[in-house]
């Protein structure tokens, strides 16, 4: 049964609070502590002598669980997700939180299984490390104890934050991520060092809003990025061991170190800034303070000064206290001072849970540390002064840094991953993003080589037609393999057309197969309704817009007849092109835009697709032009990025030009799959073919687009 917990530290009556429900994974165990005799740090064979302190030790979900249930009480919902042993350490653990006041549906006992353990080592300064064991209940939080959590997610919503730590398996934090961003809640996570080259290779950051890490853990997960990465990491490790040298010489050169030091952690940070954009970032450096960026600005905060009995936890409690701001409706830069004074408070105890914390103490050291302005004081007063002063500030825009849960429907300008960034950019430089359909799997892994070698972005994509009559089989095998190779830094994985009415006439089941991607984690979706009326079109296209949007994505429609995917003969291209047949009207188009909520539009104005009948997909393409002034009609009408499908096989002038004039993603198909075939009938195997979809996709980058080396003007 669920307890009453005490009485909130923080004020919280009478508030207008902007989440209401915390939920998140992560590990739940206990350890000891081991006291190190000596200052230096800990050789790799090296022998140290110690002791056993008697201190109680806690992980990362249970900390910040508890924190945030302290500091807000009934005026929030604390939901944990995990595992412990059935033994002793357990059930006191399951006890505890329960004391706290936690909801512990989703947190159970695995039977066989012994409970999460950490080894604490301390030095006589109060700093040190901590290890933890792998092979325990919290590794078998798996998917599926996410998914049984999910009438949380659809309870919380935009009202919710989703945590996601360390000590329970990447691939289970992704899927609460996941689950997170379909339901609109504000996303928190955090990542060990060691688990950042998986973090850049999943694509994980574009699904967190607030990143919160240690100072290693920045220099770890700008090590693991381009070049300018490791030089900011690189500065910031050799300014530490610099510092550590220098503090054997004299003091006045440790802190000219320790000034390099912050500077290098900085630089990692405005690095990280860059080039996730989206990203709130929280960074903590024990003595050395922390640091947060809003994404527009970055503060620092020094360490309050206080008798330190242990730094474990400290960077919990930070993130817990921030969280806990947030959620009451506080700026990020309050919530960053609320973070630092919750931390400063947590190690002022031997345990890594304070559970002595008092209202009077926070204040004490707030006025301490100089932090306690209005809006912090606010936290801090009674539900009547607060009442008198309208509570908590409510952040104004330009404080938060989207996407926070707070601004939905559509995919704006603070809530885009990658695709929806690179693509909105693209349109503002007059570029466009390559997007290569991929009929067969053994296409996935050239198209990304010879994109990353190009150092361009573009997407992969793949249509209903290409599982359904080539050979890239489903939806959930191209992103299996696509997951495999990718690099998000230089590809997406979209799903292109998903018809209403198909090739052949037939009316699709198109929501199932736009909601299972979304759920593998596809970035983009696009649903065509261009062979149904405009009403209807408008009809289909906003339902899925709607779901698109509450997953952050973009969704991606088309208006006009692209013809070519059709079974039987093509009417004369040059009787089509003079006429304007199918060509997509501008004033429907800007009533199609407002009406459906459609990110991207496909458009008509010269282009066809390549064929897709068996009988005639060999044919070579017809030489199309495109109609460059009603295309601009069309971009000054609708004021969104344009889509040119059909790309291959157009003439170089048209679509240069057509970049410049609106087009800022382009569908290339027929192209680099009839290099795929054509060399397996001309008898390659498909290692054979992979290299001529690889030369020819190089080709059309460097050559035809002239869009090598893009990635850089993207960014």
């Amino acid at each position: 049964m669920q307890m009453e917990p005490p009485r909130a530290l923080l004020d919280t009556g009478g508030r207008e609070f902007r989440y209401r429900t915390l939920v998140g994974t992560g590990g739940i165990g206990t350890g000891v502590f081991f006291r190190l005799s000596g200052e230096h740090t800990l050789g790799r064979e090296e022998s140290r002598g110690g002791r056993f302190l008697e201190r109680r030790d806690y992980c990362k979900l249970h900390i910040i669980c508890h924190y945030v249930k302290a500091l807000l009480g009934r005026s929030i919902e604390v939901v944990p997700i995990g595992k412990v042993g059935d033994d002793e350490a357990g059930e006191r653990l399951f006890e505890e939180m329960r004391e706290a006041g936690l909801e512990l549906s989703y947190v159970h006992a695995l039977a066989g299984a012994s409970t999460l353990y950490s080894f604490c080592f301390l030095y006589p300064d109060g700093s040190g490390g901590n290890m933890t064991t792998e092979d325990s209940a919290s590794g078998e939080v798996n998917a599926r104890a996410v998914d049984a959590a999910e009438p949380v997610f659809q309870r919380a919503g935009g009202q919710g934050i989703a945590l996601a730590v360390p000590e329970v398996p990447l691939e289970t934090r992704d899927r609460l991520l996941r689950l997170a961003t379909r339901h609109g809640l504000f996303r928190a996570a955090s990542f060990a060092t060691g688990e950042m080259r998986q973090v850049r290779r999943l694509g994980l950051l574009e699904r967190v809003d607030l990143l919160a890490l240690n100072r290693d853990e920045v220099r770890a997960l700008a090590g693991a990025g381009d070049r300018v990465g490791e030089d900011a990491a690189q500065e910031c490790e050799d300014a530490a061991q610099e510092c550590e040298d220098a503090a054997q010489e004299c003091e006045d050169a440790a802190q000219e170190c320790e000034d390099d030091l912050r500077a290098g952690t900085e630089r990692a940070i405005e690095f990280l800034a860059r080039e996730f954009p989206h990203l709130l970032l929280l960074v903590t450096a024990g003595a050395e303070g922390s640091w947060s960026w809003d994404g527009e600005q970055l503060r620092h905060i020094p360490a309050i000064p206080v008798e330190v009995q242990t730094t474990g936890g400290a960077g919990d409690a930070h993130l817990a206290g921030t969280i806990a701001a947030l959620a009451a409706g506080a700026s990020v830069d309050t919530a960053h001072r609320l973070g630092a004074i919750l931390a400063a408070a947590s190690v002022t105890s031997p345990h890594t849970i304070h559970k002595q914390i008092s209202r009077r103490q926070l204040t004490q050291l707030a006025r301490r540390g100089g932090l306690m302005d209005e809006p912090l004081s606010d936290l801090f007063e009674t539900g009547r002064q607060a009442g008198r002063r309208g509570g908590v500030r409510e952040a104004p825009r330009s404080e938060l840094h989207a996407p926070r849960g707070i601004v939905k429907n559509r995919v704006e300008e603070g809530n885009m991953n990658t695709t929806t960034r690179m693509v909105k950019k693209a349109s503002q430089i007059g570029i466009l993003i390559p997007a290569f359909n991929i009929p067969y799997l053994p296409m996935v892994k050239p198209v990304i080589r010879a994109v990353i070698e190009e150092d361009a972005f573009a997407l992969l994509e793949v249509a209903r037609a290409e599982w359904r009559k080539f050979g890239s089989r489903s939806m959930a095998a191209v992103y299996e393999e696509f997951q495999k190779h990718a690099d998000p830094h230089y590809v997406g994985l979209h799903l292109d057309h998903i018809p209403v009415v198909d090739e052949d006439g037939l009316r699709v089941e198109y929501l199932p197969i736009i909601r299972e991607a979304i759920t593998l984690g596809y970035g983009s979706v696009m649903i065509d309704g261009s062979r149904l009326s405009l009403e209807e079109n408008i009809r289909e296209t906003r339902s899925v817009a709607e779901l698109a949007h509450e997953a952050g994505i973009p969704c991606e429609a088309e208006l006009g007849a692209v013809l070519g995917h059709e079974e039987g003969p093509l009417p004369p291209y040059e009787e089509m092109f003079r006429s304007g047949q199918g060509f997509t009207d501008p004033g429907e188009a800007a009533r199609f835009v407002k009406e459906s909520g459609c990110d991207w539009l496909s458009v008509a104005f010269g282009n066809v697709h390549g064929r897709i009948s068996e009988a005639v997909r060999q044919e070579k393409k017809v030489a199309a032009r495109l109609n460059i002034e009603h295309l601009k009609i069309i971009r000054d009408a609708v004021g969104i990025p344009l889509v040119l499908h059909g790309g291959s096989g157009i003439q170089q002038s048209y679509v240069l030009e057509a970049m410049k004039c609106g087009i800022s993603k382009m569908n290339i198909g027929a192209d680099i799959r009839q290099a795929y075939e054509e060399s397996l009938r001309d008898g390659a195997d498909e290692d054979g073919a992979a290299e001529a979809v690889y030369r020819r996709t190089r080709r059309l980058l460097s050559e035809s687009l002239r869009l090598s080396g893009s990635r850089r003007t993207l960014l």
